[in-house]
């Protein structure tokens, strides 16, 4: 049994409700992707958990800071914390929303500085040899194609592989997108 047939058969908590409306908010009304959405999940439930018995209406901006610092110090980084605060930062909107919630005591906070990380990229020889596939072959004449199209165009892995038939225009050597966001 899996754990969403366990909420379903188990009364909510008050926060729980509220977690699983902005939840819906999430996929229904701003499309996000389910797996933006479990992220969201997992990082309102370390609110919830950090929260302990607190009134989510009730938290005050040094309590929040205390749980990033806290978090911090248990080895999350920059990146982690600022998409966790996010996270927060969203669910407080719509719980003042739709829920009139007074204040957000998450605006202002900012996440620790992360390093600044440069993507490591393929050098000309790796592409090269990862071009190298034999073309007498169907299936390798495909996988070719895909790998040449992720490697020029800069799509990311779920855009590529969420790509339709009729996405492609043979005729004029085009691709339609659709990205992050729907965009």
């Amino acid at each position: 049994m899996g754990a969403n047939s366990t909420l379903k058969s188990s009364p909510l908590s008050p926060h729980q409700r509220l977690v699983r409306g902005y939840l819906d908010y999430l996929s229904h009304e701003r499309r996000l992707s389910p797996h933006t959405s479990k992220s969201y999940a997992r990082d309102i439930t370390a609110l919830l958990g950090l929260a302990g018995p607190q009134p989510l209406d009730r938290l005050q901006v040094p309590q929040v800071r205390r749980f990033v610092a806290q978090l911090h110090g248990r080895g999350l980084d920059g990146r982690s914390l600022a998409r966790m605060l996010s996270a927060w930062r969203g669910f407080f909107n719509y719980l003042a929303r739709d829920h009139g919630f007074a204040r957000n005591p998450v605006l202002g906070i900012r996440a620790p500085k992360a390093a600044k990380r440069l993507p490591s990229a393929l050098s000309p020889d790796e592409a090269a040899r990862l071009m190298a596939i034999d073309e007498t072959k169907t299936l390798a004449v495909r996988d070719k194609a895909i790998l040449e199209l992720f490697y020029s165009s800069g799509l990311r892995l779920s855009e590529l592989t969420g790509l339709e038939l009729d996405a492609v225009n043979p005729r004029d050597a085009t691709v339609r997108v659709i990205g992050k966001g729907a965009k």
